[in-house]
Protein backbone atom coordinates (compact mmCIF):
# COMPACT_ATOMS: atom_id res chain seq x y z
CA UNK A 1 0.00 0.00 0.00
CA UNK A 2 1.46 3.41 -0.94
CA UNK A 3 2.57 5.44 2.07
CA UNK A 4 0.06 8.24 1.49
CA UNK A 5 -2.81 5.75 1.63
CA UNK A 6 -1.33 4.17 4.74
CA UNK A 7 -1.00 7.58 6.42
CA UNK A 8 -4.58 8.59 5.55
CA UNK A 9 -6.47 5.35 6.19
CA UNK A 10 -4.18 3.38 8.48
CA UNK A 11 -2.51 6.05 10.60
CA UNK A 12 -5.16 8.75 10.58
CA UNK A 13 -4.75 9.80 14.22
CA UNK A 14 -0.98 10.14 13.75
CA UNK A 15 -1.52 12.19 10.59
CA UNK A 16 -4.02 14.51 12.29
CA UNK A 17 -1.59 15.01 15.15
CA UNK A 18 1.16 15.82 12.66
CA UNK A 19 -1.01 18.32 10.78
CA UNK A 20 -2.05 20.16 13.93
CA UNK A 21 1.45 20.35 15.44
CA UNK A 22 3.24 23.39 14.00
CA UNK A 23 6.40 22.67 16.04
CA UNK A 24 7.38 19.32 14.49
CA UNK A 25 11.16 19.10 14.15
CA UNK A 26 12.19 17.23 10.97
CA UNK A 27 14.68 14.39 11.03
CA UNK A 28 18.10 15.62 9.89
CA UNK A 29 19.08 12.31 8.33
CA UNK A 30 16.09 11.18 6.28
CA UNK A 31 12.95 12.51 4.51
CA UNK A 32 9.75 12.70 6.53
CA UNK A 33 7.06 10.75 4.65
CA UNK A 34 4.32 12.14 6.89
CA UNK A 35 5.37 15.65 5.91
CA UNK A 36 5.07 14.76 2.22
CA UNK A 37 1.54 13.49 2.82
CA UNK A 38 0.62 16.65 4.72
CA UNK A 39 1.84 18.94 1.92
CA UNK A 40 0.07 16.78 -0.69
CA UNK A 41 -3.22 17.08 1.20
CA UNK A 42 -2.82 20.84 1.61
CA UNK A 43 -2.29 21.18 -2.12
CA UNK A 44 -5.30 18.97 -2.84
CA UNK A 45 -7.40 21.12 -0.50
CA UNK A 46 -6.34 24.33 -2.26
CA UNK A 47 -7.13 22.74 -5.65
CA UNK A 48 -10.50 21.40 -4.48
CA UNK A 49 -9.43 17.74 -4.72
CA UNK A 50 -9.09 16.79 -1.05
CA UNK A 51 -12.34 14.81 -0.91
CA UNK A 52 -11.46 12.63 -3.90
CA UNK A 53 -7.98 11.97 -2.49
CA UNK A 54 -9.47 10.78 0.81
CA UNK A 55 -11.97 8.63 -1.09
CA UNK A 56 -9.21 6.90 -3.06
CA UNK A 57 -7.26 6.31 0.15
CA UNK A 58 -10.28 4.63 1.76
CA UNK A 59 -11.15 7.33 4.32
CA UNK A 60 -14.84 7.58 3.45
CA UNK A 61 -17.65 9.91 4.47
CA UNK A 62 -18.97 7.60 7.19
CA UNK A 63 -15.66 7.73 9.06
CA UNK A 64 -15.62 10.52 11.69
CA UNK A 65 -11.84 10.75 11.35
CA UNK A 66 -12.35 12.08 7.81
CA UNK A 67 -14.09 15.19 9.10
CA UNK A 68 -11.44 15.64 11.77
CA UNK A 69 -8.63 15.40 9.20
CA UNK A 70 -10.34 17.81 6.80
CA UNK A 71 -10.83 20.32 9.60
CA UNK A 72 -7.17 20.00 10.60
CA UNK A 73 -6.08 20.68 7.00
CA UNK A 74 -8.45 23.64 6.66
CA UNK A 75 -7.23 25.13 9.93
CA UNK A 76 -3.57 24.77 8.96
CA UNK A 77 -4.25 26.60 5.68
CA UNK A 78 -6.29 29.33 7.38
CA UNK A 79 -3.42 30.01 9.79
CA UNK A 80 -0.82 30.61 7.06
CA UNK A 81 -0.27 32.94 4.13
CA UNK A 82 1.26 30.18 1.99
CA UNK A 83 -0.58 29.78 -1.32
CA UNK A 84 -0.80 26.99 -3.87
CA UNK A 85 2.00 28.20 -6.13
CA UNK A 86 4.41 28.42 -3.21
CA UNK A 87 3.50 24.90 -2.09
CA UNK A 88 3.99 23.55 -5.63
CA UNK A 89 7.51 25.03 -5.60
CA UNK A 90 8.32 23.28 -2.29
CA UNK A 91 6.30 20.06 -2.19
CA UNK A 92 8.38 18.50 0.59
CA UNK A 93 8.34 21.33 3.14
CA UNK A 94 5.56 21.57 5.72
CA UNK A 95 3.21 24.53 5.34
CA UNK A 96 3.89 25.36 9.01
CA UNK A 97 7.62 25.73 8.39
CA UNK A 98 7.05 27.66 5.18
CA UNK A 99 4.89 30.03 7.23
CA UNK A 100 7.67 30.32 9.80
CA UNK A 101 10.09 31.31 7.03
CA UNK A 102 7.50 33.72 5.61
CA UNK A 103 7.27 35.53 8.94
CA UNK A 104 11.08 35.68 9.26
CA UNK A 105 11.48 37.16 5.77
CA UNK A 106 8.57 39.55 6.18
CA UNK A 107 10.04 40.79 9.44
CA UNK A 108 13.43 41.26 7.78
CA UNK A 109 11.93 43.36 4.99
CA UNK A 110 9.94 45.43 7.47
CA UNK A 111 13.02 46.17 9.57
CA UNK A 112 15.78 46.51 6.97
CA UNK A 113 14.25 46.48 3.50
CA UNK A 114 14.09 43.82 0.74
CA UNK A 115 17.82 43.88 -0.06
CA UNK A 116 18.41 42.45 3.41
CA UNK A 117 16.70 39.13 2.54
CA UNK A 118 17.17 38.84 -1.24
CA UNK A 119 20.21 36.59 -1.85
CA UNK A 120 23.10 38.05 -3.81
CA UNK A 121 24.41 36.56 -7.05
CA UNK A 122 27.43 34.30 -6.34
CA UNK A 123 29.72 36.74 -8.16
CA UNK A 124 28.54 39.70 -6.08
CA UNK A 125 31.04 41.00 -3.52
CA UNK A 126 28.48 40.57 -0.73
CA UNK A 127 27.54 37.01 -1.65
CA UNK A 128 29.10 35.20 1.31
CA UNK A 129 27.41 37.40 3.93
CA UNK A 130 24.13 37.06 2.05
CA UNK A 131 24.30 33.24 1.96
CA UNK A 132 25.40 33.11 5.56
CA UNK A 133 22.17 34.87 6.54
CA UNK A 134 19.92 33.00 4.09
CA UNK A 135 21.17 29.55 5.11
CA UNK A 136 20.85 30.49 8.79
CA UNK A 137 17.21 31.45 8.18
CA UNK A 138 16.62 28.12 6.43
CA UNK A 139 18.29 26.20 9.27
CA UNK A 140 16.22 28.05 11.88
CA UNK A 141 12.81 28.08 10.23
CA UNK A 142 12.76 25.10 7.83
CA UNK A 143 15.15 22.60 9.39
CA UNK A 144 14.50 23.77 12.96
CA UNK A 145 18.13 23.31 13.96
CA UNK A 146 19.10 24.29 17.51
CA UNK A 147 19.86 28.01 17.83
CA UNK A 148 23.54 27.36 18.60
CA UNK A 149 24.05 25.33 15.40
CA UNK A 150 26.91 26.84 13.37
CA UNK A 151 27.05 24.74 10.19
CA UNK A 152 25.61 27.62 8.14
CA UNK A 153 29.06 29.28 8.18
CA UNK A 154 30.68 26.24 6.55
CA UNK A 155 27.92 25.60 4.01
CA UNK A 156 27.69 29.24 2.96
CA UNK A 157 31.37 29.13 2.00
CA UNK A 158 31.14 25.70 0.37
CA UNK A 159 28.05 26.71 -1.63
CA UNK A 160 29.72 29.91 -2.81
CA UNK A 161 32.86 28.13 -4.00
CA UNK A 162 30.80 25.46 -5.76
CA UNK A 163 28.48 27.94 -7.50
CA UNK A 164 31.39 30.12 -8.63
CA UNK A 165 32.70 27.12 -10.52
CA UNK A 166 35.87 26.50 -8.52
CA UNK A 167 37.51 23.15 -9.42
CA UNK A 168 36.85 20.29 -7.03
CA UNK A 169 40.50 19.94 -5.87
CA UNK A 170 40.49 23.62 -4.94
CA UNK A 171 37.26 23.19 -2.98
CA UNK A 172 38.70 20.16 -1.17
CA UNK A 173 41.86 22.09 -0.27
CA UNK A 174 39.77 24.97 1.08
CA UNK A 175 37.68 22.54 3.13
CA UNK A 176 40.82 20.97 4.55
CA UNK A 177 42.16 24.40 5.57
CA UNK A 178 38.81 25.43 7.05
CA UNK A 179 38.74 22.35 9.27
CA UNK A 180 42.44 22.55 10.15
CA UNK A 181 42.13 26.16 11.34
CA UNK A 182 39.33 25.08 13.64
CA UNK A 183 41.54 22.50 15.29
CA UNK A 184 39.82 19.45 13.82
CA UNK A 185 43.11 17.74 12.80
CA UNK A 186 41.60 16.62 9.46
CA UNK A 187 42.74 13.62 7.46
CA UNK A 188 42.99 14.41 3.73
CA UNK A 189 41.34 11.15 2.65
CA UNK A 190 38.43 11.83 5.00
CA UNK A 191 38.14 15.43 3.80
CA UNK A 192 38.00 14.26 0.17
CA UNK A 193 35.27 11.75 0.96
CA UNK A 194 33.33 14.23 3.11
CA UNK A 195 33.62 16.99 0.50
CA UNK A 196 32.20 14.76 -2.22
CA UNK A 197 29.31 13.78 0.07
CA UNK A 198 28.70 17.39 1.07
CA UNK A 199 28.45 18.44 -2.56
CA UNK A 200 26.26 15.57 -3.77
CA UNK A 201 24.12 14.93 -0.71
CA UNK A 202 23.98 18.40 0.83
CA UNK A 203 24.50 21.12 -1.78
CA UNK A 204 22.90 19.37 -4.75
CA UNK A 205 20.01 17.90 -2.77
CA UNK A 206 19.29 19.46 0.61
CA UNK A 207 20.34 23.01 -0.17
CA UNK A 208 18.73 22.97 -3.62
CA UNK A 209 15.52 22.10 -1.79
CA UNK A 210 16.05 24.73 0.89
CA UNK A 211 16.82 27.53 -1.56
CA UNK A 212 13.88 26.50 -3.76
CA UNK A 213 11.65 26.97 -0.73
CA UNK A 214 13.44 30.17 0.30
CA UNK A 215 13.03 31.74 -3.14
CA UNK A 216 9.38 30.71 -3.46
CA UNK A 217 8.45 32.03 -0.03
CA UNK A 218 10.44 35.21 -0.65
CA UNK A 219 8.56 35.79 -3.91
CA UNK A 220 5.28 35.40 -2.02
CA UNK A 221 6.36 37.89 0.65
CA UNK A 222 7.36 40.38 -2.05
CA UNK A 223 4.00 39.94 -3.81
CA UNK A 224 2.11 40.44 -0.57
CA UNK A 225 4.12 43.60 0.09
CA UNK A 226 3.40 44.92 -3.44
CA UNK A 227 7.08 44.55 -4.38
CA UNK A 228 6.50 42.03 -7.16
CA UNK A 229 9.00 43.70 -9.50
CA UNK A 230 11.82 42.74 -7.12
CA UNK A 231 11.15 39.02 -7.62
CA UNK A 232 13.09 39.18 -10.90
CA UNK A 233 16.21 40.13 -8.95
CA UNK A 234 16.26 36.85 -6.99
CA UNK A 235 19.12 34.78 -8.45
CA UNK A 236 18.55 31.15 -9.48
CA UNK A 237 20.48 29.71 -6.54
CA UNK A 238 18.86 26.23 -6.80
CA UNK A 239 20.02 25.89 -10.42
CA UNK A 240 23.51 27.22 -9.62
CA UNK A 241 23.81 24.67 -6.80
CA UNK A 242 22.59 21.87 -9.04
CA UNK A 243 25.08 22.48 -11.84
CA UNK A 244 27.95 23.95 -9.81
CA UNK A 245 28.18 27.12 -11.87
CA UNK A 246 26.63 30.58 -12.05
CA UNK A 247 28.23 32.06 -15.18
CA UNK A 248 25.87 31.80 -18.18
CA UNK A 249 28.86 31.04 -20.40
CA UNK A 250 30.07 28.21 -18.14
CA UNK A 251 26.53 26.81 -17.90
CA UNK A 252 26.30 26.93 -21.71
CA UNK A 253 29.55 24.97 -22.07
CA UNK A 254 28.18 22.38 -19.64
CA UNK A 255 24.92 22.30 -21.61
CA UNK A 256 26.96 21.28 -24.65
CA UNK A 257 27.99 18.14 -22.74
CA UNK A 258 31.35 19.26 -21.34
CA UNK A 259 32.38 18.43 -17.79
CA UNK A 260 32.19 21.07 -15.09
CA UNK A 261 36.00 21.15 -14.93
CA UNK A 262 36.49 21.74 -18.66
CA UNK A 263 33.61 24.21 -18.80
CA UNK A 264 35.26 26.13 -15.97
CA UNK A 265 38.57 26.23 -17.82
CA UNK A 266 36.87 27.40 -21.02
CA UNK A 267 34.88 30.05 -19.15
CA UNK A 268 38.13 31.83 -18.30
CA UNK A 269 39.04 32.32 -21.99
CA UNK A 270 36.28 34.28 -23.81
CA UNK A 271 35.63 37.86 -22.82
CA UNK A 272 31.87 37.43 -22.75
CA UNK A 273 30.33 35.82 -19.68
CA UNK A 274 26.77 35.59 -21.04
CA UNK A 275 27.09 33.34 -24.09
CA UNK A 276 24.19 31.09 -25.08
CA UNK A 277 24.83 27.44 -25.98
CA UNK A 278 24.73 28.33 -29.67
CA UNK A 279 27.23 31.14 -29.17
CA UNK A 280 29.46 28.97 -26.95
CA UNK A 281 29.55 26.24 -29.58
CA UNK A 282 30.34 28.76 -32.32
CA UNK A 283 33.15 30.21 -30.21
CA UNK A 284 34.70 26.76 -29.68
CA UNK A 285 34.56 25.99 -33.41
CA UNK A 286 36.53 29.17 -34.13
CA UNK A 287 39.39 28.27 -31.77
CA UNK A 288 42.74 26.61 -32.29
CA UNK A 289 42.41 24.28 -29.31
CA UNK A 290 46.11 23.46 -29.19
CA UNK A 291 46.86 27.16 -28.84
CA UNK A 292 44.60 27.59 -25.83
CA UNK A 293 45.86 27.30 -22.30
CA UNK A 294 43.90 24.12 -21.58
CA UNK A 295 44.89 20.79 -20.00
CA UNK A 296 45.35 18.07 -22.61
CA UNK A 297 42.48 16.04 -21.13
CA UNK A 298 40.14 19.02 -21.60
CA UNK A 299 41.27 19.50 -25.21
CA UNK A 300 40.52 15.84 -25.93
CA UNK A 301 37.13 16.17 -24.22
CA UNK A 302 36.23 19.19 -26.36
CA UNK A 303 37.25 17.38 -29.54
CA UNK A 304 35.30 14.27 -28.57
CA UNK A 305 32.19 16.12 -27.37
CA UNK A 306 31.94 19.12 -29.69
CA UNK A 307 34.11 18.71 -32.76
CA UNK A 308 33.17 15.10 -33.52
CA UNK A 309 29.44 15.92 -33.63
Amino acid sequence: MPSIQDHIAGRTDELISYVTDSEVIPDREKPDEMENTFVKLVRDHLEGNLGSTLDRAGLLDDNPKRTELIQAIETSVANTKIDRDTIVASPTVSIHRQQSLYERLDSGIRRKGPAYVIPKHPLDSGAYTSYLAAIKRCHDEIMKYPKGERSHAYYALLALRWMKGEPLPQIIDASFEYKRKRGNNPNIATVIRDSLNEIERDLRFKYVRLFSCYNAVLELVLRDRKMTELAASIPSIPMYLEVGACSPTMISFMGLGLSRYTAGKLRELPRRTDMSQKEARAWILQQDLDGLNLPNASIQEVRRTILSN
